[in-house]
């Protein structure tokens, strides 16, 4: 599973560097009208302020819904369905190898894109709120407050939040790949094949969801997450000391568990039949 890791991260390292770079020119050219307006003191969103920022925070969204689905799979429909995925077929390697390698290796992917893009949207917030505050508050201590709001205020809720996209990522990663080698074990043409393996992916996220709500509701089976906001950058003051001026509200939230535990339990059964159809139904 080890070579299939590092093959997979060899492979990828292009498209990575390319659509990072990409989201960062789209980025700072948005932070240079936006600096612009905050050096000259006019602290106006004009028509390239407004521009760059849709154009950039668009661009941003679209580019990690796309890479979330696409390295949550693994990359499988390439596998299947490319010229030379007869290579990577033919490795004597037993399909939950092939399949949890390049499972590995698309979460190791997409965690440098969401970082990559987190810091880029951390910088690009400070400095739409400097400028929507008209100076009133600084850029850097917006980001510390950021940062800080993340990282020390809300550590657990950030946690909590970390496991259910985990959790969430890998169940529909794995749902795709299995929906990708079910449909390519009986379907050859790569059209039907595709549409099939959209459709089923609905019909399985779908119906897994509202069971699990169901169950959660008459159950009452939620897990309490509980969110901490402090509110004093929105008071327009320069300072941002959070021990003398800190104005915290504290909300809890609940979540359902059962529909979280049924999509654990739905991942592990498709990937043990996918690894079963890459080993007995895939046809190089």
């Amino acid at each position: 599973m080890g070579t299939i890791i590092k093959y997979q991260l060899k492979e990828s390292k292009n498209r990575a560097l390319f659509i990072l770079g990409l989201l960062a020119v789209f980025h700072v050219i948005a932070w240079f009208f936006e600096l612009r307006e905050i050096m000259l003191g006019t602290y106006t969103f004009t028509a390239s302020v407004k521009f760059w920022i849709f154009l950039s925070m668009s661009v941003t969204f679209i580019m990690l819904i796309i890479q979330f689905f696409r390295c949550a799979s693994g990359h499988t429909d390439q596998l299947l369905y490319r010229d030379t995925s007869y290579l990577m077929l033919t490795v004597p390697r037993h399909g939950w190898e092939i399949l949890g390698g390049r499972f590995i290796a698309g979460l190791i992917e997409f965690v440098i894109y969401l970082a990559g893009a987190g810091v880029l949207l951390l910088v690009h917030a400070a400095t739409i709120f400097t400028l929507a505050r008209s100076g009133a508050v600084v850029f850097f201590d917006v980001l510390e407050y950021g940062l800080k709001h993340i990282f020390v205020d809300n550590f657990v809720f950030s946690l909590q939040m970390l496991l259910i996209m985990l959790c969430m990522y890998s169940v529909t990663g794995i749902c795709l790949t299995f929906a990708f080698v079910a449909s390519r074990s009986f379907i050859k043409r790569k059209s039907i094949a595709t549409i099939v393996s959209v459709l089923g992916f609905i019909f399985i996220t779908n119906w897994t969801l509202y069971f699990g709500n169901v169950l959660s509701e008459r159950y009452n089976w939620y897990a309490k997450m509980t969110l901490t906001i402090d509110t004093l950058p929105y008071t327009g003051m320069h300072s941002l000391d959070r021990i003398a001026n800190s104005n915290l509200i504290v909300q809890d939230m609940f979540f359902p568990v059962a529909p979280l535990v049924f999509f654990i339990i739905l991942g592990a059964g498709l990937f043990a039949a996918a690894s079963w159809l890459m080993e007995k139904k895939v046809e190089v």
